[in-house]
């Protein structure tokens, strides 16, 4: 159920990094494509990397984390209507309160983390079909296609040259290309295996498979893409020269297929104007000017990799530090110590009673760092749990190293330091012992 929340904030952090590419982007407008296309390197890593990374100075700001329990709070929730027609079934619904004896229908609401969480996990889906799909078909053109030499092929059933596969990529001509036509694309196509355009694109179509939401993950997508068709073009004038700017213009009229492959990098693919544009203005650029976008680029990667430290104090009660001082205002809390023993089972359980204010000084000084997911196996057998009030805990594990703040219905998960556990079991004994 964390796991909404917590796309939602990565999108949202995403969002703020392309705006700030996309302003970069109009910047380095005259320079080369290659500069331009490092930029989405930092837009792909935010939005699939699951750890926010902080640091005193970015440009990302700080963003507060979302929870299922926020959403619900929100966000109505639906209610659904289940009848009820045997006396019997009646009497037994009845019987545990959910409504009176003559009442024909029982109510039963589904927070709004839930259908948020089926609309989003079918939109994934969908995305995810649409790249078979799209895949499949455009291997069936393939039946047929000639190997001309180690990974070029020809078919005749293709629109448009392309770039084909993952850890073997193939390049598929069309039949029809003439010799000057086939040189041309033949040196765009193999720039794009250079670059290893098609690790990055089928990355940026996962990315947009789990953020299909967020219309600037669409926008992102699109200009990327144009992106690795322009850094192409200008690699295939810089090795010809640009002589050669109006038979590779037509070339791209030519094998326009206006519309984009989710699977495989097309010659045609986008819009033949925004590159036949890029062409005519194209020239080398001068040192100078490589130099001040590098220094621009490599700017924008280091401030924008990272979410700025929040200075703000946390004043959640999922805040161990805020539950160190509630413990300090209390003389005695009661604490459940579970030994690591299983053998012995629940017989080991011991209740029993720690002194408020040496909580307060341990709590106080531990380090822990909050862990964004919760762990995927429950911690072993060997923790210690101090009840704050009744619904308010904290637990620590012996292994791994973590901890847990319970309020109510909401957890925030720790990771915790290597002695911190043992440390902690100190607590229980009296005062003077550990002195000694």
């Amino acid at each position: 159920m964390n796991l909404l929340p917590h796309l939602l904030h990565m999108s949202l952090s995403a969002s703020a990094v392309i705006g700030i590419v996309l302003a970069a982007r109009l910047a380095l407008k005259r320079a080369p494509k290659w500069i331009t296309c490092l930029l989405w390197m930092v837009v792909l890593f935010r939005l699939l990397c699951p750890v926010s990374l902080e640091s005193p100075v970015s440009l990302v700001p700080a963003l507060p984390a979302l929870r299922a329990s926020a959403l619900d709070a929100m966000l109505p929730g639906i209610v659904f209507y289940s009848s009820y027609d045997t006396p019997l079934q009646k009497q037994i619904v009845s019987q545990l309160g959910q409504l009176s004896p003559t009442s024909a229908y029982i109510t039963c609401q589904a927070p709004a983390s839930l259908w948020l969480s089926a609309i989003y996990a079918f939109g994934v889906l969908a995305m995810l079909l649409w790249g078979l799909i799209s895949y499949l078909r455009l291997r069936r053109k393939l039946t047929g296609a000639i190997r001309l030499e180690q990974n070029l092929w020809l078919a005749d059933r293709i629109a448009s040259p392309f770039v084909l596969g993952l850890f073997r990529p193939r390049i598929y001509l069309c039949s029809s290309l003439s010799q000057e036509e086939q040189r041309l694309v033949l040196l765009h196509e193999q720039a794009h295996l250079r670059g290893r355009d098609q690790v990055w694109k089928l990355l940026a179509y996962l990315a947009l498979c789990l953020h299909w939401f967020n219309p600037l993950v669409w926008l992102a997508f699109i200009l990327s893409s144009r992106d690795l068709e322009l850094r192409c073009d200008e690699a295939v004038l810089k090795a010809l020269g640009p002589e050669i700017r109006a038979d590779y213009a037509a070339a791209l009229l030519r094998f326009a297929t206006g519309r984009r492959i989710p699977t495989a990098l097309a010659f045609g693919e986008g819009s033949p104007k925004s590159r036949i544009r890029n062409l005519s203005r194209w020239k080398q650029a001068a040192p100078w000017v490589i130099a001040v976008s590098v220094a621009l680029c490599v700017a924008v990667l280091g401030l924008c990799a990272f979410d700025r430290r929040s200075t703000e104090p946390d004043l959640s009660g999922l805040s161990y530090k805020n539950a160190a001082n509630l413990a300090a205002q209390t003389q005695t809390l009661p604490f459940i110590y579970y030994p690591k023993s299983e053998e012995e089972g629940l017989a080991l359980i011991q209740p029993g009673q720690v002194d408020g204010q040496r909580l307060y000084d341990y709590l106080s000084s531990v380090q822990w760092t909050e862990r964004r997911f919760t762990p995927r196996t429950p911690p072993s057998p060997g923790s210690l749990e101090f009840c704050i009030r009744d619904d308010y805990r904290v637990t620590i594990y012996g292994y791994p190293w973590l901890a847990k703040v319970t309020l109510g219905d909401e957890v925030r998960w720790y990771r915790t330091a290597l002695g911190d556990y043992k440390e902690a079991l100190g607590l229980l004994l009296p005062e003077d012992t550990t002195a000694k």
